[in-house]
């Protein structure tokens, strides 16, 4: 087969997938319907953890919550999820902007993270605890 026919084959058959992923609704992230359902899906690969108080951000697609191990967040991304345990050196800064937290983590996974708090009082909070794990 010419390799012309095949690239336009493999560019058809990719720009496929986007579409039909995106038309079935797959591509965006369910919220959580609670501060005990972030707390579920965290415990879910951290089992070992033990959670203080957990805090659902605006949109209820991220969540931050306290252990004995460190700080916890756990985000939805379209059917999954993200958790990470923060410890010390894992988080390299916390800047807060309109409405939300940026955190900027060491992980090259995941290396920047936004948390929508649009409470001052929540968010000043928030911030307190993820500046702690630094």
């Amino acid at each position: 087969m010419p390799l012309h026919i095949l690239g336009a084959l493999v560019v058809i058959g990719i720009s496929g997938v986007v579409l039909l992923v995106h038309f079935l609704k797959m591509d965006r992230a369910e919220a959580f319907a609670d501060a005990a359902a972030a707390e579920a899906a965290f415990i879910a690969d951290f089992p070992a953890a033990v959670i203080g108080e957990a805090s659902l951000c605006d949109d209820a697609r991220a969540a931050v919550m306290t252990t004995g191990a460190g700080v916890g967040i756990v985000i939805r991304f379209g059917a999954g999820r993200l958790t990470r345990l923060l410890g010390p050196g894992d988080v390299r800064a916390v800047e807060e902007r309109s409405g939300a937290l940026r955190l900027r983590l060491a992980d090259f996974g995941a290396p920047v993270i936004d948390l929508a708090f649009a409470d001052d009082g929540k968010r000043a909070e928030m911030k307190r605890i993820l500046e702690e794990a630094a």
